[in-house]
């Protein structure tokens, strides 16, 4: 594939996935589809975008694979790393503003529901001391919840 027909093809899958993620390259290619760096502009982070061909979109055995895919990559996630807390857009789960702290209660309690997480905590990270400090917790007392040091190669 040529140096346009890549772009052509970035810009396929921008328009596809919406506004939320610009393509930056592809970084893989296999049987399922095609994988993308991207950047998500509202967490302001890299993401992989992986894709279904448009041929294979048409056949509902191939879609169904790519889903099974989707939700097996999502539990391995989440059977080696309990420990991750997940960020999501407020205004994605919420669609109205709130205080940060009762936003972010709200979506931890939706996340740990979803994944059967009796125990979770949301941090911020606190610049002046380097830490990251509980916003918000579910399932321990605030206070049994100590903040987390920073390396200070990340602050």
């Amino acid at each position: 594939m040529n140096a346009r027909e890549q772009q052509a093809l970035r810009e396929r899958v921008e328009r596809a996935v919406g506004p939320r993620f610009m393509v930056e390259a592809e970084i893989g290619r296999g049987g399922m589809g095609v994988v993308y760096r991207a950047v998500d502009s509202r967490l302001h982070r890299k993401v992989a975008l992986k894709v279904l061909p448009a041929e294979l979109s048409r056949d509902s055995t191939f879609v169904e694979r790519f889903r099974l895919e989707a939700q097996a990559a999502n539990a391995e996630l989440l059977e080696r790393w309990e420990e991750i807390n997940l960020l999501y857009s407020i205004g994605d789960i919420l669609g109205r503003t709130l205080d940060l702290r009762d936003a972010a209660g709200t979506i931890l309690a939706a996340i740990s529901d979803t994944v059967g997480a009796g125990r979770g905590a949301i941090f911020v990270h606190d610049a002046s001391s380097g830490l990251l400090r509980p916003l918000t917790v579910q399932g321990d007392a605030p206070s049994d919840v100590a903040p987390v040091a920073i390396d200070p190669l990340f602050n």
